[in-house]
């Protein structure tokens, strides 16, 4: 990340060298979006969104349909979900989410935080 530093700001050579680094197979997905961001703050550009944003929706209202404590989804929000992100979110992508969600909120192993985590992964791996 030294190198985004030495790079000028407001260059769009110099923009494209950082998104150049951010892609990078050796980076985690998280550490590349990550490193978009950076070069956005950089260079005040706006990077492409790692994901449909519409799925990142959906994930965070599939998200809120389940209990705090634990526990099954409610299945009128669910619908609702579905109904919401069905005009901007194809149905397999849809399905595959809301099986990663729900894998999400099922493990008990989870801390609040890291399903949150868990469910911007499953967005990342469905909205691409």
């Amino acid at each position: 990340m030294l190198l985004l530093l030495l790079i000028p700001a407001c260059d769009p050579v110099g923009m494209t060298a950082c998104l150049d680094l951010c892609a990078d197979t050796k980076l985690s997905e998280t550490d590349r979006a990550t490193c978009r961001l950076g070069c956005e703050g950089n260079y005040h550009e706006a990077p492409k969104p790692a994901f449909d944003p519409a799925v990142g929706q959906a994930a965070t209202c599939l998200g809120a349909c389940y209990p705090a404590k634990g526990g099954p989804a409610e299945p009128g929000c669910v619908t609702a979900c579905r109904e919401s992100a069905s005009a901007r979110v194809p149905a397999a992508s849809l399905a595959a989410l809301e099986t990663c969600v729900a894998g999400c909120q099922a493990d008990t192993q989870l801390a609040v935080d890291d399903r949150a985590t868990c469910r911007l992964q499953c967005a990342q791996s469905v909205g691409r």
